[in-house]
Protein backbone atom coordinates (compact mmCIF):
# COMPACT_ATOMS: atom_id res chain seq x y z
CA UNK A 1 0.00 0.00 0.00
CA UNK A 2 2.91 2.27 1.21
CA UNK A 3 4.27 1.53 -2.59
CA UNK A 4 1.46 2.73 -4.47
CA UNK A 5 0.33 5.34 -2.50
CA UNK A 6 4.47 6.62 -3.31
CA UNK A 7 3.66 5.75 -7.14
CA UNK A 8 0.52 8.10 -7.30
CA UNK A 9 2.41 11.14 -5.56
CA UNK A 10 5.24 10.53 -7.86
CA UNK A 11 3.01 10.35 -10.96
CA UNK A 12 0.97 13.71 -9.35
CA UNK A 13 4.02 15.50 -9.22
CA UNK A 14 4.78 14.63 -12.77
CA UNK A 15 2.20 15.59 -14.56
CA UNK A 16 1.27 19.27 -12.15
CA UNK A 17 3.11 21.83 -11.35
CA UNK A 18 2.67 25.43 -9.12
CA UNK A 19 2.74 28.34 -10.94
CA UNK A 20 2.19 32.13 -8.96
CA UNK A 21 2.29 35.69 -9.47
CA UNK A 22 0.33 38.51 -9.17
CA UNK A 23 -2.30 40.81 -10.86
CA UNK A 24 -1.87 44.83 -11.03
CA UNK A 25 -2.85 47.72 -12.46
CA UNK A 26 -0.73 50.06 -14.71
CA UNK A 27 0.73 52.05 -11.93
CA UNK A 28 1.18 48.57 -9.35
CA UNK A 29 -2.20 49.12 -7.22
CA UNK A 30 -3.29 45.30 -6.69
CA UNK A 31 -6.31 43.88 -8.59
CA UNK A 32 -8.56 41.64 -5.29
CA UNK A 33 -10.89 39.75 -6.76
CA UNK A 34 -9.43 39.36 -10.35
CA UNK A 35 -9.13 35.97 -11.57
CA UNK A 36 -6.53 33.71 -13.41
CA UNK A 37 -7.45 30.74 -15.33
CA UNK A 38 -5.79 28.02 -17.27
CA UNK A 39 -5.82 29.14 -21.23
CA UNK A 40 -8.28 25.93 -22.83
CA UNK A 41 -8.55 24.19 -18.92
CA UNK A 42 -10.69 24.24 -16.44
CA UNK A 43 -8.60 25.56 -13.69
CA UNK A 44 -9.18 28.67 -12.24
CA UNK A 45 -8.29 30.82 -9.04
CA UNK A 46 -9.09 34.32 -7.74
CA UNK A 47 -6.64 36.83 -6.64
CA UNK A 48 -5.78 37.44 -3.07
CA UNK A 49 -6.40 41.02 -1.08
CA UNK A 50 -2.53 41.47 -1.85
CA UNK A 51 -3.26 40.73 -5.86
CA UNK A 52 -0.93 37.45 -5.22
CA UNK A 53 -2.05 34.09 -6.60
CA UNK A 54 -0.86 30.69 -6.56
CA UNK A 55 -2.50 27.51 -8.67
CA UNK A 56 -2.14 23.93 -9.99
CA UNK A 57 -2.08 23.59 -13.19
CA UNK A 58 -1.30 20.66 -15.26
CA UNK A 59 2.73 20.49 -16.68
CA UNK A 60 1.98 20.87 -20.14
CA UNK A 61 -0.36 24.05 -19.99
CA UNK A 62 1.34 26.97 -22.23
CA UNK A 63 -0.24 30.28 -20.62
CA UNK A 64 -2.83 31.64 -18.13
CA UNK A 65 -5.33 34.26 -18.66
CA UNK A 66 -6.08 37.05 -15.92
CA UNK A 67 -9.53 38.51 -16.00
CA UNK A 68 -11.15 41.65 -13.86
CA UNK A 69 -13.93 43.57 -14.23
CA UNK A 70 -13.34 47.07 -16.47
CA UNK A 71 -10.28 45.80 -18.19
CA UNK A 72 -9.17 43.75 -20.71
CA UNK A 73 -8.26 40.02 -20.60
CA UNK A 74 -4.14 39.71 -20.60
CA UNK A 75 -2.72 36.33 -21.20
CA UNK A 76 1.06 35.40 -20.55
CA UNK A 77 3.08 32.05 -21.25
CA UNK A 78 4.00 30.31 -17.89
CA UNK A 79 7.91 30.31 -17.80
CA UNK A 80 10.14 29.76 -14.39
CA UNK A 81 9.58 33.15 -13.06
CA UNK A 82 6.24 34.63 -11.61
CA UNK A 83 4.00 35.85 -13.52
CA UNK A 84 3.17 39.32 -13.22
CA UNK A 85 0.06 40.50 -14.99
CA UNK A 86 -0.05 44.06 -15.30
CA UNK A 87 -3.67 44.78 -16.45
CA UNK A 88 -4.93 48.30 -18.72
CA UNK A 89 -9.06 49.43 -18.93
CA UNK A 90 -11.36 48.43 -21.59
CA UNK A 91 -11.64 51.46 -24.12
CA UNK A 92 -7.67 53.04 -22.96
CA UNK A 93 -6.34 54.58 -26.37
CA UNK A 94 -4.01 52.77 -28.12
CA UNK A 95 -0.99 53.51 -30.68
CA UNK A 96 -1.81 52.56 -34.45
CA UNK A 97 -0.30 52.59 -38.12
CA UNK A 98 -1.91 51.19 -41.47
CA UNK A 99 -0.20 50.80 -44.85
CA UNK A 100 -2.61 52.29 -46.86
CA UNK A 101 -3.46 51.91 -50.73
CA UNK A 102 -5.14 54.79 -52.91
CA UNK A 103 -6.95 53.78 -56.12
CA UNK A 104 -7.72 57.62 -57.88
CA UNK A 105 -10.81 57.73 -60.26
CA UNK A 106 -12.09 60.37 -61.75
CA UNK A 107 -14.15 61.47 -65.22
CA UNK A 108 -13.51 63.47 -68.39
CA UNK A 109 -12.50 67.68 -67.93
CA UNK A 110 -11.51 70.06 -70.21
CA UNK A 111 -8.33 72.34 -69.87
CA UNK A 112 -6.50 74.82 -72.05
CA UNK A 113 -8.14 73.58 -75.16
CA UNK A 114 -7.14 69.60 -73.64
CA UNK A 115 -9.35 67.23 -72.84
CA UNK A 116 -8.03 64.62 -70.57
CA UNK A 117 -9.36 61.62 -69.42
CA UNK A 118 -8.29 60.32 -66.30
CA UNK A 119 -7.88 56.55 -66.24
CA UNK A 120 -6.62 55.65 -63.24
CA UNK A 121 -4.24 56.28 -60.46
CA UNK A 122 -2.42 54.67 -57.78
CA UNK A 123 -1.12 56.31 -54.40
CA UNK A 124 0.35 54.23 -50.90
CA UNK A 125 1.17 55.27 -48.02
CA UNK A 126 0.89 55.61 -44.14
CA UNK A 127 -2.03 56.14 -41.98
CA UNK A 128 -1.09 56.48 -37.93
CA UNK A 129 -2.44 57.85 -34.78
CA UNK A 130 -4.19 56.92 -31.25
CA UNK A 131 -7.63 55.33 -30.88
CA UNK A 132 -10.06 55.33 -28.17
CA UNK A 133 -13.00 56.91 -27.36
CA UNK A 134 -11.78 60.15 -29.18
CA UNK A 135 -8.72 59.64 -31.15
CA UNK A 136 -6.64 61.32 -33.96
CA UNK A 137 -5.51 60.43 -37.40
CA UNK A 138 -3.07 61.51 -39.90
CA UNK A 139 -2.49 60.26 -43.13
CA UNK A 140 0.37 60.41 -46.16
CA UNK A 141 -0.12 59.59 -50.09
CA UNK A 142 2.04 59.59 -52.35
CA UNK A 143 2.02 57.79 -56.01
CA UNK A 144 1.26 58.00 -60.02
CA UNK A 145 -2.04 59.38 -62.13
CA UNK A 146 -1.95 58.00 -64.99
CA UNK A 147 -3.52 60.21 -68.01
CA UNK A 148 -4.81 60.30 -70.88
CA UNK A 149 -4.46 63.57 -72.83
CA UNK A 150 -6.53 64.17 -76.07
CA UNK A 151 -6.11 67.85 -77.83
CA UNK A 152 -8.43 69.21 -80.65
CA UNK A 153 -7.74 71.84 -82.83
CA UNK A 154 -8.18 72.87 -86.60
CA UNK A 155 -5.01 70.26 -87.57
CA UNK A 156 -7.16 67.17 -86.07
CA UNK A 157 -7.27 65.42 -82.87
CA UNK A 158 -4.03 63.85 -80.93
CA UNK A 159 -3.50 61.89 -78.49
CA UNK A 160 0.01 61.48 -75.80
CA UNK A 161 -0.06 59.62 -72.77
CA UNK A 162 1.52 60.75 -69.78
CA UNK A 163 2.26 60.30 -65.75
CA UNK A 164 1.93 62.95 -63.16
CA UNK A 165 3.00 62.39 -59.07
CA UNK A 166 -0.08 62.77 -57.30
CA UNK A 167 0.46 63.19 -53.35
CA UNK A 168 -1.70 63.89 -50.57
CA UNK A 169 -1.63 64.99 -46.54
CA UNK A 170 -4.91 64.19 -44.37
CA UNK A 171 -5.43 64.59 -40.50
CA UNK A 172 -8.56 64.57 -38.69
CA UNK A 173 -10.35 62.71 -35.61
CA UNK A 174 -11.20 59.22 -34.80
CA UNK A 175 -14.51 57.85 -32.75
CA UNK A 176 -15.54 54.87 -31.43
CA UNK A 177 -18.80 53.51 -32.66
CA UNK A 178 -19.24 50.04 -31.08
CA UNK A 179 -16.38 47.80 -29.91
CA UNK A 180 -14.52 47.64 -31.96
CA UNK A 181 -15.58 49.84 -34.54
CA UNK A 182 -14.09 53.23 -35.31
CA UNK A 183 -15.01 56.06 -37.60
CA UNK A 184 -12.82 58.92 -38.92
CA UNK A 185 -12.88 62.15 -40.48
CA UNK A 186 -10.44 64.57 -41.59
CA UNK A 187 -9.57 66.98 -43.87
CA UNK A 188 -5.87 67.48 -46.13
CA UNK A 189 -4.51 69.08 -49.59
CA UNK A 190 -2.40 67.95 -52.07
CA UNK A 191 -1.18 67.56 -56.31
CA UNK A 192 -3.68 65.48 -57.99
CA UNK A 193 -2.13 65.54 -61.97
CA UNK A 194 -0.61 69.17 -61.08
CA UNK A 195 -3.82 69.92 -59.84
CA UNK A 196 -4.04 71.52 -56.37
CA UNK A 197 -6.22 69.97 -54.49
CA UNK A 198 -8.66 70.02 -51.47
CA UNK A 199 -9.43 66.49 -49.59
CA UNK A 200 -12.06 65.77 -46.95
CA UNK A 201 -12.38 62.12 -46.11
CA UNK A 202 -14.14 59.60 -44.51
CA UNK A 203 -14.02 56.06 -43.33
CA UNK A 204 -13.89 53.13 -40.77
CA UNK A 205 -11.52 51.54 -39.07
CA UNK A 206 -12.01 47.94 -37.72
CA UNK A 207 -10.21 45.56 -35.24
CA UNK A 208 -9.50 42.40 -35.82
CA UNK A 209 -8.53 40.26 -32.51
CA UNK A 210 -7.99 43.20 -30.98
CA UNK A 211 -4.64 44.48 -32.36
CA UNK A 212 -4.92 43.98 -36.35
CA UNK A 213 -6.87 46.82 -38.21
CA UNK A 214 -8.69 47.04 -41.34
CA UNK A 215 -10.00 50.21 -43.02
CA UNK A 216 -12.11 51.72 -45.81
CA UNK A 217 -12.11 55.26 -46.61
CA UNK A 218 -13.73 57.61 -49.61
CA UNK A 219 -11.96 60.71 -50.23
CA UNK A 220 -13.10 63.09 -52.86
CA UNK A 221 -10.39 65.80 -54.11
CA UNK A 222 -11.54 69.04 -55.42
CA UNK A 223 -9.26 71.09 -57.20
CA UNK A 224 -9.25 74.65 -56.84
CA UNK A 225 -8.89 76.11 -59.73
CA UNK A 226 -11.66 74.27 -60.96
CA UNK A 227 -10.46 73.10 -64.36
CA UNK A 228 -11.08 69.78 -63.73
CA UNK A 229 -13.92 67.55 -62.20
CA UNK A 230 -13.42 65.87 -58.65
CA UNK A 231 -11.23 63.05 -58.01
CA UNK A 232 -12.85 60.38 -56.45
CA UNK A 233 -9.78 59.01 -53.95
CA UNK A 234 -10.84 55.26 -52.59
CA UNK A 235 -8.43 54.15 -49.82
CA UNK A 236 -8.14 50.64 -48.02
CA UNK A 237 -5.58 48.85 -45.74
CA UNK A 238 -4.15 46.76 -43.06
CA UNK A 239 -2.67 47.71 -39.85
CA UNK A 240 -1.80 47.10 -36.23
CA UNK A 241 -2.72 48.34 -32.86
CA UNK A 242 -0.12 48.44 -30.15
Amino acid sequence: MFAVVAMSIAASAQTTRVIKGAVIDKNGNPLPGATVNATGGSEVTSVDADGSFSMEVPVWLKSVTAQYAGMKDKKMKIKGEDLIFRMTPKGAKQWFIIANYSRIVSGDYSRYGTTKIEYSGNMGGLMFGRLGKWGWYSKINVGLSEVENRYTSSWGTSYYNDDEISGTVTAGVTKRIINPLHAYIGLGAGAIDEEFVITPEIGLIGKIKNHFLLHFGYQPSVPIDGHASVYHVLNIGLGYAF
